[in-house]
């Protein structure tokens, strides 16, 4: 009589083999997926952060009033200038007449670079809006883009962001926050109005909040 021999394990047998390693393969799928779809690891665009739409704010009791050292970056009295622009109505949005307001289209998209004063760079905190009654042809979406190399350079985005169409009695200006970061140029896309369309933009005082630093 033969010795009895014993029945393989599961893991001995090819088939079994095969149904484990596959199971193995889905798990790590599934969580590789689930840390690359938190932000855990990697970004659908290398190097490039996942551009986030923040609505203009309420502002917060006191933040009317700016901070030691804190000024409106852009703003033509604070030595603040438009390099370039898609049109030359965009120096009248920093000259702080409140007032008056600006039509700007024709180009798509609608834009301008911004210096600080005597070429300094600077750390940016906040970007405001004047929204002074609704429009339809209010600004609506619009991007910030910041740069360290020069007007012609490579400019990163910081974020892009969206006007509410109405007035906020308190304080007309719309705040829209950001972390902060140093730079030497400011880039303003002006993306759609709240019509839908991508011109003309109805827009009137723009102020970008932060501290100066050195040339």
């Amino acid at each position: 009589m033969g010795i009895e021999e014993k029945p393989k394990g599961f893991w001995q047998t090819i088939p079994g083999i095969l149904t484990g390693t596959a199971a193995v393969i889905t798990a790590v799928t599934g969580l590789v997926a689930a840390l690359y779809q938190n932000g855990i690891i990697g970004h659908k665009n290398p190097g490039q952060p996942p551009i986030t739409i923040t609505q203009g704010v309420f502002p917060s009791p006191g933040s009317g009033n700016i901070q030691s050292q804190e000024i409106n970056l852009i703003g033509s009295n604070n030595g603040g200038k438009v390099v370039t622009a898609t049109s030359e109505g965009w120096a009248r949005t920093i000259d702080g007449r409140e007032q008056w307001e600006e039509v700007l289209g024709g180009h798509h998209p609608e834009e301008a670079i911004f210096a600080f004063k005597d070429g300094h760079t600077a750390t940016l905190y906040a970007f405001k809006a004047l929204i002074s009654k609704p429009r339809v042809s209010n600004l609506k979406e619009f991007e910030l883009l910041v740069s360290n190399d020069s007007p012609t350079g490579q400019f990163r985005s910081i974020g892009r962001f969206q006007t509410q169409n109405l007035k906020i009695i308190d304080s007309p200006y719309q705040v829209f926050n950001f972390p902060a970061v140093t730079a030497t140029y400011l880039k303003v896309r002006l993306i759609s109005n709240h019509n839908g369309y991508d011109n003309p933009f109805e827009v009137e005082q723009f102020q970008l909040i932060g501290k100066l630093g050195e040339e």
